[in-house]
């Protein structure tokens, strides 16, 4: 036997109220000590039972709902027992205050439900109205904080303005390396050799620009311009014999024709474009499948295709390529 008020009332109403109703009345009646005191309990003495697969004691540590977490472990511990016929099997529990022995009428307990939801929905009114006076005290912070930035923008604005006022009134000095185009005088057309420099090159005094005068400076840095290929000089035209496999001999060039294809379909192959081609009658054609680098994608394929040049008239003839297929000469760099 053992004096709890709060199992007392469980356990003799456990069966014959709805678990809802005995939730209600357990989180809201007594007070959070009283329901961890009969939870400690109640755990207590089904570990005495031992049974298997009991249910892991949980020590609640949430504030908002812990009220109703604890009643809800009460409750599921005495579900377990009550499925394992084990709840008759638990000490007797008295009450040594009636006075805390809730006396709610089964007819009533709908009333009383609704009772607890609307104090349930004042709490939370209250923390959303504490919470939008939060939101106002905010609103005034980031008010404040504009007006700050827009004092400091404006500070920032007139700096800027005042260092453009002075950069207007400087002047850019010429380029040492820039020499104005001398134009020689009408009392003569030559140069005079004292005015030549160790170079050779004239030497001219440099004008100085009036004040504020913008002066063009020239870069030094100029774009080098491709090297052209040299022309070829010499074509060799000895024959030499095979008289000794030794003897150095030049490698004739193949001529080929080389084109471009563009705009076939993507899943175009190099052994079925090779085909294709051989079958509209060109000659030597080799096809080679250009990828795309650098992470590039293509919707289309592309091909560098070669053939012999006596096919040119099949290679250049639109009515042997497929339709939208683009040929272009290919540019070898």
């Amino acid at each position: 036997m053992f004096i709890s008020e709060v199992l007392c009332f469980t356990v003799n109403k456990y069966g014959k109220m709805t678990r809802l109703q005995l939730k209600s009345v357990l989180s809201g009646f007594y007070s959070e000590d009283e329901l961890v005191n009969a939870k400690d309990v109640l755990f207590g003495d089904a570990g005495k039972l031992n049974l298997t697969d009991l249910p892991r004691y949980v020590k609640r540590t949430s504030k908002g709902d812990k009220v109703k977490l604890i009643a809800d472990d009460i409750l599921d511990l005495c579900t377990f027992l009550d499925e394992k016929h084990q709840l008759c099997n638990l000490p007797t529990y008295v009450a040594q205050n009636v006075d805390r022995i809730p006396k709610v009428k089964l007819e009533d307990m709908e009333l009383f439900c609704a009772a607890k939801k609307m104090e349930d929905i004042d709490v939370r009114l209250n923390a959303v109205e504490s919470t939008s006076a939060n939101f106002t005290t905010l609103i005034d912070k980031c008010d404040n904080v504009l007006k700050l930035l827009e004092t400091r923008q404006n500070a920032v604005d007139s700096a800027v303005d005042c260092l453009t006022a002075k950069l207007d009134q400087v002047c850019v000095k010429p380029n040492c390396n820039m020499q104005p185009v001398h134009k020689p005088s009408t009392s003569s057309t030559k140069l005079d050799s004292s005015a030549s420099n160790d170079n050779g090159c004239d030497s001219v005094e440099p004008v100085e620009p009036e004040k504020g005068e913008w002066v063009m400076v020239a870069s030094k840095n100029t774009p080098r311009q491709p090297r052209a290929r040299p022309a070829v000089r010499v074509h060799g035209a000895k024959v030499v014999g095979p008289v000794a496999e030794s003897v150095v001999r030049g490698v004739p060039r193949v001529a080929v024709l080389a084109a471009f294809v563009g705009r076939l379909h993507l899943d175009t192959t190099e052994e079925e474009l090779t085909k294709y081609l051989a079958a509209e009658g060109m000659k030597g054609v080799v096809c080679r499948k250009l990828r795309p680098r650098n992470g590039q994608v293509f919707r289309t394929a592309a091909f560098r295709v070669t053939c012999s040049p006596e096919s040119q008239h099949l290679f250049y003839d639109e009515r042997c390529w497929p339709q939208d297929v683009e040929l272009r000469d290919w540019i070898y760099k």
